[in-house]
């Protein structure tokens, strides 16, 4: 939200952008579920890990140019600090979480491990304030959260009493 508490485009720009990728988030839960059988988690990481580069590479060179793809491979090659911290984000952290995320879609099912997104918000916000000091600044975004407090909480007290 801007300064004054209205919705900017960028804000927009921001909400269509979430809307996009909870979308593509539930399709590749389905993948997740209806795979299983046919593809080992291995298999479907490594699936995903590729087209997720092709689809990085198409776009950024279609949006800067193939100066970006040449920037990034020089910044890799020369910088030791920056080529440490991609393998540990991209082999470390993401390749993880993409085998968590897959484990726990198969064995919970996609709606149920679905009904969990909520607390990525949440942990979004307490990491945003704790890494990148970054607060929540208004009263709408204070009502966000507690709408997700409360809906979890109603939700897995329900589940907890079947």
């Amino acid at each position: 939200m801007g300064g004054d508490g209205k919705l900017t485009l960028t804000d927009l720009f921001g909400c269509c952008l979430q809307l996009i990728s909870v979308i593509f988030s539930n399709l590749a839960r389905v993948v997740m579920m209806t795979s299983e059988g046919i593809l080992t988690k291995g298999e479907l990481i490594q699936s995903q890990n590729y087209g997720s580069l092709l689809f990085c590479i198409v776009v950024g060179i279609s949006v800067g140019g193939w100066g970006v793809w040449e920037m990034a491979v020089e910044m890799l090659t020369t910088n030791m600090k920056a080529l440490v911290t991609f393998i540990f984000l991209s082999g470390g952290i993401f390749t993880l979480a993409a085998i968590m995320q897959v484990g726990a879609v198969r064995k919970m099912g996609a709606s149920t491990y679905g009904s969990y997104s909520g607390l990525r918000v949440l942990v979004c916000v307490v990491g945003g304030y704790l890494w990148i000091d970054e607060p929540i600044a208004s009263w709408v975004e204070w009502v966000g959260i507690l709408v997700v407090v409360n809906v979890l909480t109603v939700y897995l007290r329900n589940k907890a009493k079947k």
